[in-house]
């Protein structure tokens, strides 16, 4: 690849990371809960590519998803590709039979931590403050 990306059809398409060559590990991600795809080379991250992957929906629909008969609406279905330009090209593909590249676990922590942080900014002392003043 050029390193390029493609979207809804473009034939140019825009840039998006340096080009790959023989023996690079391409991987490709989505993180469900923000609705993004990226793609990792050689196990290292290359920044979102796309910030329009539909959410996937709860496991256990809430109680309104199904008020008045209504059917909620099936989780969106994700499908693996590997697009081979030229004749004679191999790819050897890994859906987690083999340990990945990319370490999946340090996003997965980066993530709890990221989390963490925006709970803990939280300030819980005007809320406690303001509680106590209204008890008084």
């Amino acid at each position: 690849s050029d390193g390029r990306k493609l979207l809804d059809g473009d034939a140019v398409g825009e840039s998006y990371a340096a080009s790959y060559a023989a023996g690079d590990v391409v991987g490709v991600g989505v993180h469900v809960a923000r609705g993004e795809l990226f793609f990792t080379k050689n196990g290292v991250h290359l920044g979102t590519a796309s910030r329009h992957v539909a959410p996937s929906p709860p496991a256990v629909p809430p109680p309104w998803a199904t008020a008045n008969g209504a059917t909620p609406t099936a989780p969106p279905a994700y499908f693996a590709l590997a697009a081979l330009h030229s004749r004679g090209r191999r790819a050897r593909i890994n859906f987690g039979a083999q340990p990945f590249r990319f370490d999946v676990d340090a996003l997965v922590r980066d993530e709890r931590e990221r989390i963490s942080a925006a709970i803990s900014a939280v300030p819980l002392r005007v809320v406690a403050a303001a509680a106590t003043a209204a008890a008084a």
